[in-house]
């Protein structure tokens, strides 16, 4: 592959004085810039200290930094010598030290490139790696330049699932899938060498990965970045740079939306024009009907033009985008085909990701409008690296089971449920993301800031029965149980066995903010939740 074929058009700007990455680290700071010749004359001097160990893109190397930048010219640092990229997270708090450590024994990386200072977290990178070769990338941008041949961008990348129902899975994409998942974002977002996209999601995360670092490579665009804590600190910041940038494109899971919305000021609003905004993306988990409509509602108080709100649907294993909607907002379909509650139409899928609903039992595709599971195929979609196999050696690129459930109507998706995420309550199939939204919908916005529903063994009764862990802003004094249990009777014939109303941040989360619940259920057996109750969770239902 040469450099004019691969399609990475900052190839072109090698030389060029254009910002490729802006990150804020803090939100009374100001930003830190790299031009596109600084990341290419960065990521030269890395990659003179990485040793592919004989077929390039069977080297993995880890790549682990704390700072955006680094994270960044690591990537491509990776790419210029052929290897293959694996992005993590160098943290080891609770809720990310077991992902680390699984990927770290399934990947068992040749190299790690790193900005850590000697420490307890630097130590444990060692004793997860005591093969590799570990190469600081902050004193590997020190490392003599000369110049040289014109560089090549391989684009290999083993990227991790964000682990909400299972252990994350490996997900294998080569230069060919990797392209492809960039040519169909391009195409479906109308994104050129003038692109200026806003971003805050972890760079190890594929939305904040792809969105945030590999799309700015294909295009030659901008990139702004402000760091996950700053949004969490100051969430009207995200609208305010997107303003200053006149940023024409963002992307965030449904929960951001609702956060920002519930957080946002009138004088918060009177700094905020989102008029240049071309394609404000919700994915990464369910988006919510009354999400849109709070978005369509606060729209032209924040110059936001109603046709930029995109629905979409993604995962790693499609290196990002399997479709999105593109149609008018005015016309944005509903549809209750298959759930008592309202489903987002998420759009048509993409030309380089082919879906197909499939029976459960037989696996035999279905007819359009029935209820199956979603599989995908296609030049954007990599290979999921079997449990014990190794990522190095050649695999057959296979169909890819989403572990999704939903069907089709004139070709466009329409998600249920997670399939992990089915409950069976008194014999009887009931989809956890339908009475969550169902109880999110008793409240107003911003009241309740997480939830999980679940089925657990009830030995009382014999059966499984429903339980509810409700993340609630504030007090629980303005919500009733009798309300919730109201709307379970109403919508599903229900009654919670039980309702835990939680301090917010309680839940256990994914990188991109999927509640991860087979870890709700193990912190509930073992009474870990048990600090996390508010005060008058057990007043009478």
């Amino acid at each position: 592959m040469n450099a004019e074929g691969s399609g990475f058009g900052a190839l072109g700007l090698q030389e060029s004085a254009k910002p490729a990455y802006v990150v804020y680290k803090r939100h009374d700071e100001e930003p830190v810039t790299m031009t596109w010749r600084d990341v290419f004359e960065t990521a030269q001097r890395i990659a003179g200290q990485i040793n592919p160990t004989g077929e390039p893109q069977q080297t993995g190397v880890i790549i682990t930094c704390n700072d955006e930048l680094n994270f960044a010219t690591a990537l491509l640092a990776t790419w210029l010598t052929g290897a293959t990229a694996i992005p993590t997270t160098n943290t080891f708090r609770r809720n990310l030290n077991d992902r680390n450590t699984h990927i770290y024994n399934r990947t068992a990386p040749d190299i790690v490139l790193h900005d850590m200072t000697a420490g307890a977290a630097h130590s444990r990178l060692l004793e997860l790696a005591p093969n590799a070769e570990f190469v600081n990338v902050d004193s590997a941008r020190e490392a003599r330049f000369s110049g040289g041949s014109s560089p090549k961008i391989s684009g290999s990348l083993l990227q991790y699932t964000s682990g909400s129902t299972t252990n994350p899975k490996p997900v294998l994409l080569g230069p060919a899938e990797v392209r492809g998942g960039c040519k169909a974002i391009a195409k479906a977002y109308g994104l050129s060498t003038e692109t200026v996209g806003i971003h805050w999601l972890p760079l190890y995360h594929d939305m904040g990965l792809i969105g945030s670092v590999v799309m700015p490579l294909w295009t030659g665009g901008t990139s702004v970045i402000m760091r996950p804590s700053v949004f969490i600190q100051r969430p009207s910041l995200w609208f305010e740079l997107a303003t200053q940038w006149k940023a024409d494109i963002t992307a965030a899971p449904n929960f951001a939306y609702e956060y920002v919305l519930s957080r946002l000021e009138p004088s918060d609003a009177d700094g905020i024009d989102l008029s240049s905004m071309a394609s404000l993306i919700i994915g990464g988990e369910p988006v919510r009907p009354a999400t849109l409509r709070r978005l369509y509602a606060a729209g032209p108080g924040l110059g936001l033009p109603r046709a930029a709100v995109k629905p979409s649907y993604g995962m790693a294993e499609a290196t990002l985008l399997v479709s999105r909607f593109s149609g008018d907002g005015d016309k944005q379909p509903f549809s209750q085909r298959h759930s008592s509650e309202e489903i987002t139409c998420l759009g048509q899928p993409v030309d380089e990701v082919q879906v197909e609903i499939r029976d459960p039992e037989s696996d035999q595709a279905l007819e359009a409008g029935d209820l199956g599971n979603i599989w995908i195929t296609g030049e954007a979609v990599g290979t999921v690296v079997p449990q014990g196999a190794n990522w190095r050696v050649a695999l057959v690129k296979q169909p890819v089971k989403t572990g999704d459930v939903g069907f089709q109507d004139e070709g466009a998706i329409y998600v249920v449920g997670r399939e992990s995420n089915l409950l069976i309550i008194r014999g009887a199939n009931f989809f956890a993301e339908d009475i969550e939204t169902a109880i999110l919908n008793t409240q107003p916005p911003g009241v309740i800031t997480g939830i999980a529903a679940l089925s657990l063994d009830n030995p009382e009764q014999g059966t499984d029965a429903l339980y509810l862990f409700i993340e609630v802003a504030g007090t629980v004094d303005r919500i009733e149980k009798k309300d919730l249990n109201q709307a379970l009777s109403q919508g599903f014939g229900l009654k919670a066995q039980d309702i835990l109303f939680l301090k917010t941040r309680s839940l256990p989360r994914t990188s991109s903010g999927k509640v991860i619940r087979r870890q709700v259920k193990d912190l509930y057996i073992d009474g870990t939740f048990n600090r996390f109750i508010l005060k008058g969770t057990h007043h009478d239902s």
